[in-house]
């Protein structure tokens, strides 16, 4: 049976998972600011505050870039304007 406490730890390794994963490596900058809000919650409830990485990676789209074709994957369109 888990207890209030073993869920918040828990949670608190699977969100450390996340933020190690993204931490470094977004391309958008307002991407960014939104996972600078992420952390920034994720180290008032955590007993190690994770330092931020607010470098952004640069990728040039071109179109056998893995980048641009996860995008359209995503939206399965893309739209110009």
């Amino acid at each position: 049976m888990s207890t209030p406490t073993s869920n918040m730890v828990d949670w608190l390794i699977k969100v450390f998972k996340l933020i190690a994963l993204f931490n470094g490596n977004l391309v958008l900058a307002t991407r960014l600011a939104q996972f600078t809000e992420w952390v920034e919650a994720y180290n008032s409830s955590a007993l190690a505050p994770i330092l931020l990485n607010s470098t952004l990676v640069h990728v040039s789209l071109e179109l056998q870039s893995g980048w641009f074709s996860g995008s359209v994957d995503t939206e399965k369109c893309f739209n110009v304007h």
